[in-house]
């Protein structure tokens, strides 16, 4: 039951990326740039916090008062800093993808680039919140132009994330799991690695 649940918040995540990836493909628009820009920031912002608090996913109480730390607080670095107390393992951890050798085998190595570090996780959320509200009227606006590559980058490097990855939860004695998205078929696979 944990293992599916937790696929099936990660599923939701990949169909979020998947939506996106169809915006900047031009095969899903809302009719206007703006509009989908700030779509796309959205959706960005809702990914990445369930990626934050999916390994929280089987304890209801601290799932529920984090989330509420993620709409009441403006820093994310404090945010994450709380997660990372309470499970020093909360973030996912980016494999690249898996490759069989002898006997079938399958070799994990460790990715080292081309994914949404934590780093880079604060400048991404922070960046996408300006979407959020309406610009100030009395000054020369948000520049529109340049996001629309920031943000396909920035989905680029949360599918990096979310390719393959493991991940630890909060409770011990729940299992370490290896996930894989697709964003073509929007599957999402998951496996047990270790049962501690």
């Amino acid at each position: 039951m944990e293992v599916e649940m937790y696929t099936n918040l990660i599923s939701i995540v990949n169909t979020r990326i998947s939506t996106i990836k169809g915006v900047f493909k031009k095969e899903n628009s809302t009719g206007f740039e703006h509009t989908d820009i700030e779509f796309i920031a959205h959706q960005i912002i809702l990914s990445l916090e369930l990626i934050a608090l999916g390994s929280f996913i089987f304890n209801e109480d601290e799932y529920s008062r984090q989330l509420s730390k993620f709409r009441s607080s403006i820093d994310i670095i404090e945010i994450l800093n709380d997660l990372a107390l309470l499970n020093p393992d909360f973030y996912p951890s980016p494999i690249m993808p898996l490759i069989k050798g002898k006997n079938d085998n399958v070799n994990m190595v460790e990715r080292k680039d081309g994914f949404l570090s934590r780093v880079e996780f604060v400048t991404v959320y922070n960046e996408c919140r300006r979407f959020l509200h309406a610009e100030y009227p009395f000054n020369d606006g948000l520049d529109y132009e340049p996001y629309f590559i920031k943000l396909e980058e920035w989905v680029n490097l949360i599918f990096g994330l979310m390719e393959v990855f493991t991940i630890k939860f909060l409770n011990p004695d729940l299992p370490i799991l290896l996930i894989s998205c697709d964003t073509e078929s929007g599957e999402t696979k998951s496996l047990i690695l270790i049962k501690e």
